[in-house]
């Protein structure tokens, strides 16, 4: 009696679609676990020994560091201060220096109140210069302390427009500009003190006789470099020429004198030559 064929196959395949759906169930969780697992390898990674460099190529330079520069804790109200100095003022008062004149009895004050801030110890004198046709053609203020800038105003206050001190007449070109020079350099210099700053102020040449003369008495005077001569001049373009060579020989500049600009500026442009 022949047996019968037993049918297996259905059997046979859906053990197999239970493998392959357990198998692909594991995959899909170890994919969603791997990010959970860290680095557990204890052998350090070893650098490759070979460097990789172009054979070709030259090799860049570094670029060198700058060192940080220092920080400069500067106090509050500090000021870069000045050697101890001497100022004089050198006025021409002929009649077209009225203004002139004004401004600086206005400004003395605000200059002694700048120097003092300015330097440890400061005085300020003034020389005022008119014609050689009068009697006295030159007069001084000895120089005074800073702190005591009330002893110079009050003395400077006197001064008036004139084209000369005392008797006599404006007969000759130019000004006396030679006696106010002479009289600034033979002030009562304070011993010591290195810094010696003089400023003229005019608006016309000296004598014309007189200018060889001055010429030599500024470079005898100024070979000490400390010393420094500074015009402010408020006349003409082809006269201010002559003041230029001047002031070079005197270790110092010029400058123009413009309508709204203090003396106390004018002498901040000199210090900061």
């Amino acid at each position: 009696m022949k047996r019968k064929q037993r049918e297996l196959s259905i059997f046979s395949v859906a053990a197999i679609d239970l493998f392959a759906s357990g198998m692909g169930a594991f995959m899909l969780l170890a994919l969603i676990a791997i990010p959970f697992f860290g680095n557990i390898s204890t052998n350090p990674i070893e650098s490759c020994p070979v460097e990789k460099v172009c054979p070709i190529c030259p090799k860049i330079p570094q670029a060198p560091q700058c060192p940080a520069s220092p920080k400069v804790v500067k106090q509050q109200g500090e000021l870069n201060k000045i050697p101890p100095i001497d100022v004089v003022f050198v006025l021409d008062i002929s009649g077209s220096m009225r203004s002139e004149l004004s401004q600086l009895k206005g400004d003395l004050l605000g200059i002694s109140m700048m120097l003092n801030k300015l330097s440890k110890s400061a005085a300020i004198g003034v020389v005022v210069f008119g014609d050689d046709g009068f009697s006295t053609p030159a007069s001084s203020i000895p120089l005074i302390h800073s702190n005591e800038i009330e002893k110079l105003t009050s003395k400077f206050n006197n001064v008036n427009i004139n084209m000369g001190i005392g008797a006599g007449k404006n007969s000759k070109e130019g000004e006396a500009v030679l006696a106010g020079l002479n009289m600034a350099h033979m002030i009562n210099w304070r011993p010591g003190i290195k810094k010696r700053l003089v400023l003229l102020i005019t608006d016309d040449l000296p004598h014309s006789s007189q200018t060889a003369f001055l010429a030599t008495n500024v470079e005898q005077f100024y070979q000490d470099k400390n010393r420094e001569l500074s015009v402010l001049f408020s006349g003409s373009n082809t006269d201010i020429i002559f003041y230029k060579e001047l002031a070079k020989q005197g270790n110092g500049q010029v400058f123009e004198l413009v309508s709204g600009v203090s003396f106390s500026a004018m002498l901040v442009l000199a210090l900061l030559k």
